[in-house]
């Protein structure tokens, strides 16, 4: 069996989608390798050309890749969502207190157990004027 000729024809199947950045490029290949290989194998014993043979695999392989990319896409997703609500509930908190909150306090209040992530988001938030910064690690929004 020829799989550097079937390598070749997975590279050029998902090469666009590859291009755009998604996923592991390597993971997908070796995983889109393994699952067409059999299925080669078996058309290719019934007596079909090796090209058509690949030809007819390209729809499973690029199904393969985009469930990884979809996953990884859906992921993403979520991570930016749950950012978001965290942004939003950072900045409920500062309005009902109506003082200055230390990161730590807000790490608290909110039950988010990363105070890292706490701090970024805070510190992104001052720089995008969302929120104002008191110094020492304290932050607040101004009542308009």
């Amino acid at each position: 069996m020829d799989y550097k000729n079937i390598l070749k024809n997975i590279i050029k199947c998902m090469g666009h989608t590859y291009s755009k950045g998604f996923g592991s490029f390597l993971a997908t290949i070796i995983v889109a390798v393994i699952f067409s290989a059999i299925p080669l194998a078996i058309l290719t014993r019934l007596g079909l050309h090796k090209d058509f043979a690949v030809f007819l695999l390209g729809p499973l392989v690029l199904f393969i890749a985009v469930a990884g990319f979809w996953g990884d896409y859906q992921k993403t997703l979520n991570s930016i969502e749950l950012i978001e609500q965290t942004k939003r509930d950072i900045i409920s908190l500062l309005k009902n207190k109506g003082t200055k909150i230390t990161v730590s306090d807000i790490n608290a209040f909110l039950k988010h157990q990363n105070l890292d992530e706490i701090k970024q988001l805070c510190e992104e938030m001052y720089q995008n004027g969302e929120i104002d910064f008191a110094g020492n690690g304290r932050y607040f929004i101004l009542s308009k």
